[in-house]
C-alpha cells in the first residue's frame, strides 16, 4: 500500500539522489527520456519523448565517463514540490578529456512514493548531448520509438 508523501519529504528523496546517494529508486522505475536513433538510412533522428528501463537509461553513464576529465555533476537551480511530485531546473556539467565542455541544461521531474523515486521524466538539449558524446549505436533498439 502506498503512503501519502509530503513535499518535504519528495524533495529531500531527491535531493538525496541528485547528491549520489543510491537505492531511492523504486524496483521497475522507468526514465522517460527525450532520445534519438537512427533511420534506415544511417540518419540520426530525434525521437518522441518514451519510457526506458533505468538500466537502459544509465546504459549512457560508461560512455560518459570514458571521456571525462572530471566528475559530472548536476546542480539544481530552482525547484517546485507538489507532495509526490517533484520539479527541479538543472544544470549538468562534465569536462572532457580533449577538451571539451559538456555544460546543459535540463528540467527533471520525479514522483515519489513510500520515500522512492517510482518514475523520472528528463528533458534537455538532446543535440548537444549528441554533438559532445556522438550518437547511441543502440538508440532505437531498447524499445523506444
Amino acid at each position: 500500500m502506498t503512503k501519502a508523501t509530503t513535499s518535504e519529504q519528495s524533495r529531500d528523496v531527491v535531493e538525496r539522489y541528485l547528491a549520489g546517494e543510491r537505492g531511492l529508486l523504486a524496483d521497475g522505475v522507468e526514465v522517460w527520456s527525450i532520445g534519438a536513433t537512427t533511420d534506415a538510412n544511417g540518419n540520426e533522428t530525434y525521437t518522441d519523448w518514451g519510457p526506458q528501463s533505468f538500466h537502459d537509461w544509465r546504459r549512457t553513464a560508461p560512455q560518459m565517463a570514458k571521456k571525462a576529465r572530471t566528475a559530472y555533476t548536476i546542480t539544481p537551480t530552482a525547484w517546485t514540490v507538489d507532495g509526490e511530485r517533484v520539479a527541479v531546473e538543472a544544470r549538468g556539467r562534465m569536462e572532457l578529456e580533449d577538451g571539451r565542455v559538456y555544460d546543459n541544461f535540463y528540467h527533471l521531474l520525479y514522483v515519489v512514493q513510500d520515500n522512492k523515486i517510482t518514475q523520472a521524466h528528463h528533458y534537455y538539449d538532446t543535440a548537444h548531448f549528441y554533438a559532445i558524446f556522438g550518437p547511441d549505436p543502440d538508440a532505437g533498439r531498447n524499445g523506444r520509438r
